[in-house]
């Protein structure tokens, strides 16, 4: 007989017998109307089992979100919530990536499992799984990645299976993707269920994760304004104008989180900058000898576009930009800003990091407040 439930046929309840014509139409509609009980018993049961699995997923969904509340480092709330997402979808690898506006690009922030995915590396938004999801704003759900049509040749050689991407997202906007991911040979498949629910704990991660980098940032400029207020302070006390410039370009790198600086001043006669000093290296002469003096028509060379044209330069990625004369030094990115006075260029003040798009337009304002104190 049967089984069926809301009409579809679940299996099949089998009886017998060695005694030929032992069983009669009466024996078939008794199996029949067990085979109704049966099934309407199995299906309470494995709704009963799915009920108790969310309920349970939602509590620990709970308590995960009571828990990044607790944080106030960013970085720390990305971590426990790959973490925790991988415990509740029972997934042997998870990751997390942050949307990089400026570029467009995916940034892995925190990789979980054995997944082939090196910290930092980035995607375009529309390739791969997590690229997808980021493109489209909605759950990717793939059943075998090994032969999935959008597939990247690094996660088939990982021996990726079954995935789950669902892009994290506050007021509409885009602030990353999650995923978990099976590995090998395994019957696990991800459900429509199963992403509605890591999306409810994306948009609620979001918003928390969204939260934390406000406070952060507000304390940032907190510390920030502070620091130009103490920097009034010590001009008022320190007369030697060697003293002062030295003094507020270290308090200009700390303020921005720089890992060096350097003041160029102008040599109008000669037509050229001359590094006047250099905070952050251990041998000034090592790092900064190709560039002792800097002729104003040098191109490339960041240092004497900002003299020529008496702009600030953010340099988000030095390896991009035609401006920077690349070097040994390994600068990322950076920000260079002329020392004005009155309209008369007195020099151009930079700051720089190992780190590509380390800088913010913020940190390019502070900066030319900095070097306005500077040229005083």
């Amino acid at each position: 007989a049967p089984l069926r439930v809301r009409g579809q046929v679940i299996g099949f309840l089998n009886v017998d017998s060695a005694t030929p014509n032992f069983f009669n139409a009466t024996h078939a509609a008794d199996l029949l109307a067990f085979a109704d009980q049966a099934a309407t018993a199995l299906d309470n049961a494995r709704l009963h089992a799915q009920v108790a699995q969310r309920a349970e997923r939602l509590a620990a969904m709970y308590e995960l979100m009571r828990e990044m509340a607790m944080q106030r480092d960013p970085d720390a709330m990305l971590e426990l919530l790959v973490e925790r997402a991988m415990q509740i979808f029972d997934a042997p690898c998870g990751g997390l990536s942050l949307l990089l506006p400026e570029t467009n690009e995916l940034e892995a922030r925190v990789i979980k499992g054995l997944l082939p995915i090196p910290l930092g590396s980035r995607i375009h938004v529309g390739v791969g799984l997590v690229g997808r999801a980021a493109l489209l704003r909605q759950p990717i759900l793939v059943e075998d990645y090994r032969t999935w049509e959008f597939r990247q040749e690094r996660f088939v050689d990982g021996n990726v299976s079954a995935a789950l991407s669902v892009p994290m997202l506050y007021g509409g906007e885009l602030v990353g993707v999650l995923s978990v991911r099976e590995i090998g040979d395994t019957a696990k498949r991800y459900s429509q269920d199963d992403a509605q629910l890591l999306m409810m704990l994306a948009t609620q991660a979001a918003a928390l994760l969204h939260n934390a980098r406000v406070n952060q940032e507000a304390a940032k400029r907190a510390q920030q304004l502070a620091l130009v207020y103490d920097a009034g302070l010590t001009l008022n006390r320190v007369l030697e104008p060697r003293v002062q410039l030295d003094f507020l370009s270290r308090i200009a790198m700390r303020s921005v989180r720089a890992q060096v600086a350097v003041f160029y001043r102008l040599d109008a006669n000669a037509q050229t900058l001359t590094l006047d000093f250099a905070l952050g290296y251990q041998e000034r002469g090592a790092a900064f000898q190709y560039r002792d003096r800097v002729p104003l028509d040098a191109a490339p060379g960041i240092e004497a576009w900002v003299a020529r044209e008496r702009v600030p330069a953010l340099i988000e990625d030095t390896a991009q930009d035609s401006r920077f004369a690349s070097s040994s030094d390994a600068l990322g990115s950076g920000i260079w800003v002329p020392v004005e006075h009155e309209d008369r260029l007195l020099g151009v003040l930079g700051v720089a990091a190992t780190q590509t798009h380390f800088f913010s337009a913020d940190d390019e304002r502070l900066l030319v407040l900095f070097a306005s104190q500077a040229a005083v």
